[in-house]
C-alpha cells in the first residue's frame, strides 16, 4: 500500500513540474518574442537614424555643391538622390519626396536643359507622391515649362494632374 501511495505522490509531482515547466516555458517565449520584436524595432530605428543622417549629409554637400557652382557634380549627386527617394518608396510606399526633383528641375534650368528639366519632372509624376503642397509647385513649373518650349504633355502625366486637380493625389 505504501508503494502505491508513493508510485502516486511521485507521479503528481512529476505532473506539477511539467505542468509548471511548460507554463514556464510558454512565459519564456512570449519573453523572447517581445524582446526580438523591440530589438527589431531598435534595429530599424538606428537604420531609419543612418539613412536620416546619411540623406541630410547628401542635402548639405548638394547645397555646399550649388554654392560653390559645380552644377555638374551636384546634378549627379541630385540623381542620386532621387534614385535613393524611389527606392525608400518601394519599400515604404510613402510616396516619393519632391526635394530632389525639384533640385535636379533648378540645376538643369541653370545649366540651359529645360529638355532634362521637363524629363526629371515627368520623371517625378510617375511616381507615387508623397503628402504635401511641392508637387503643385512642381506642377505648375512643369506647365510653365510645358508651354514655353512647345512640349506634349504625356497622357499618363495629364492624368496625374487632372488627379491632383481634383483633391486626389
Amino acid at each position: 500500500m505504501k508503494i502505491i501511495v508513493w508510485i502516486i505522490v511521485v507521479t503528481v509531482g512529476v505532473a506539477l513540474l511539467v505542468g509548471k515547466s511548460r507554463k514556464h516555458r510558454k512565459e519564456n517565449e512570449k519573453k523572447n518574442s517581445i524582446y526580438e520584436s523591440s530589438h527589431l524595432e531598435e534595429t530599424n530605428l538606428i537604420k531609419t537614424t543612418a539613412y536620416s543622417d546619411n540623406l541630410m549629409n547628401k542635402y548639405e554637400q548638394l547645397r555646399e555643391l550649388k554654392k560653390q557652382g559645380e552644377n555638374k557634380e551636384a546634378i549627379k549627386l541630385a540623381l542620386q538622390l532621387v534614385e535613393e527617394t524611389e527606392a525608400e518608396n518601394e519599400q515604404l510606399s510613402w510616396g516619393v519626396a519632391p526635394a530632389p526633383y525639384r533640385e535636379l528641375a533648378i540645376l538643369y534650368r541653370k545649366e540651359k536643359d529645360p529638355t532634362a528639366e521637363l524629363l526629371i519632372l515627368e520623371r517625378y509624376f510617375s511616381q507615387t507622391l508623397a503628402p504635401g503642397q511641392s508637387k503643385y509647385t512642381l506642377m505648375d513649373r512643369y506647365l510653365k515649362l510645358s508651354e514655353k518650349e512647345g512640349h506634349q504633355i504625356p497622357e499618363h502625366i495629364s492624368l496625374v494632374f487632372l488627379n491632383l486637380r481634383n483633391g486626389k493625389n
